[in-house]
């Protein structure tokens, strides 16, 4: 299938260990034309080297943090759609090409997410902060790595706030969903979502319930109409 340029989006940050993969699903894509944006935070691990394998030149992050990655990926796009991709996840072979299919069908529609499924990293115990349970079936997924959103989606929203370490995500997915815009959803599993000792979520303990906290503060004082 081809239609309008997507531009995908994969932050990174001493991603070797999985990068290959993520960029190998998505040359695989059957969508078509894509272009992938790797914007890096300063790697040392060979996640340069195997992005010059896959024939790409990461953009150099200009600040920090998850939410600052995101939207220097934003900031060079030239795509007509926004997908993300976290560097250790991984896409069906089909999954822009379904996306894609409803906006050019639906063009009252703003974005499409899918359904993602958690995937144990081989040989890891589940990492502390993960509920086990979740590795048993999948789920719908406001999660940037399954989102397909149009740019205009971006301009009326704004970009991901880079005051939340960990939870810049949650909140922006908020913002959406307070929103009149409307997301539809591609009800298969088309994302693999790997779960290490390393995800950030898992990891935020203390800090990650903190932002929730205010992230969802907020969301009740736009609620009142208080911001």
């Amino acid at each position: 299938m081809s239609g309008p340029l997507v531009s995908v989006i994969v932050p990174t940050w001493n991603a070797a260990s999985y990068l290959a993969d993520a960029l190998e699903c998505i040359a695989a894509q059957s969508y078509a034309p894509h272009e992938t944006l790797i914007v890096d935070a300063g790697s040392t691990d060979g996640t340069l080297e195997i992005a010059a394998r896959f024939g790409l030149t990461p953009l150099r992050q200009t600040g920090t943090g998850l939410a600052d990655a995101w939207n220097c990926g934003l900031a060079a796009a030239s795509g007509e759609a926004i997908a993300f991709l976290d560097s250790d996840d991984t896409w069906a072979p089909d999954k822009l090409e379904k996306q894609a299919a409803v906006l050019e069908a639906r063009p009252e529609v703003d974005a499409v997410i899918t359904r993602v499924r958690f995937v144990l990293e081989p040989g890891l115990e589940v990492p502390p902060g993960f509920r086990a349970e979740l590795l048993d079936g999948d789920y719908l997924s406001q999660m940037p790595s399954s989102l397909l959103a149009r740019r205009s989606v971006f301009e009326r929203i704004g970009e991901f706030d880079t005051r939340w370490e960990i939870a810049s995500d949650i909140d922006w997915f908020a913002r959406v969903l307070d929103s009149d815009l409307r997301v539809e959803v591609v009800d298969e599993v088309l994302v693999s979502k790997r779960i290490h000792d390393s995800n950030l979520s898992n990891s935020g303990g203390p800090r990650l319930g903190r932002e929730l906290i205010e992230v969802l503060r907020l969301k009740v004082a736009r609620g009142r109409g208080d911001a």
